[in-house]
């Protein structure tokens, strides 16, 4: 077993038993110890990898975000039926994903985690190139508009026990940034938009 393997393991186990133990406290409470004891592993590997239990949570967070940005790699900057496809591909992700998924949109320690769910560089592009044609007042606008207002609509999607499907909320997502981006488009109701 190589040593990038071995790694690898040690640091999924880490990053699921930190999953584990945020089903019943909260990030603050948890220790290295009990975080430690939850993977089976000792302290020095744990600093081996970690210097805390948030550098965990921020490790669970770059892996999603990576994940997502490899998804929307190939995504066309013109073809929408590509990008409704990654968007779609990435919800099914999330949703693979729940309980980590629901740790990520919840927790108080990241801020910022929406703007870096939404600016990872392929989503940025894409904005950028919907809002290319627009006065310059409402470029800086939109894209915080649709991060936010999309961000929202992500997070009650993922809280819901009974959510409806990745392919729905993909066409409620991008139907609704379609209808900001091209508020003259003439949309009719129950028309998917990719």
């Amino acid at each position: 077993m190589g040593e990038n393997t071995k790694v690898q393991m040690t640091k999924e186990r880490i990053r699921q038993a930190l999953v584990v133990l945020l089903r019943t406290e909260s990030l603050q409470k948890i220790t290295v110890k009990e975080l430690c004891e939850a993977a089976g592993v000792n302290r020095s590997t744990f600093y081996n990898h970690y210097g805390s239990p948030h550098d965990v949570l921020r490790d669970l967070s770059k892996q999603f975000l990576d994940d997502s940005e490899a998804t929307l790699r190939s995504a066309s900057l013109t073809d929408l039926d590509a990008n409704y496809k990654r968007v779609e591909m990435v919800l099914h992700h999330a949703e693979e994903n729940i309980e980590v998924m629901r740790i990520l949109v919840n927790n108080e320690y990241d801020a910022e985690f929406p703007e870096k769910l939404f600016s990872l560089p392929r989503i940025t592009e894409l904005m950028e190139n919907r809002v290319k044609e627009m006065g310059e007042e409402v470029k800086q606008g939109i894209p915080t508009f649709v991060i936010y207002g999309a961000y929202k609509l992500l997070q009650d999607w993922i809280n819901q026990e009974e959510r409806i499907s990745p392919e729905e909320e993909t066409r409620l997502l991008l139907g609704i940034a379609e209808r900001v981006f091209r508020p003259d488009a003439k949309i009719e109701e129950g028309e998917s938009t990719p």
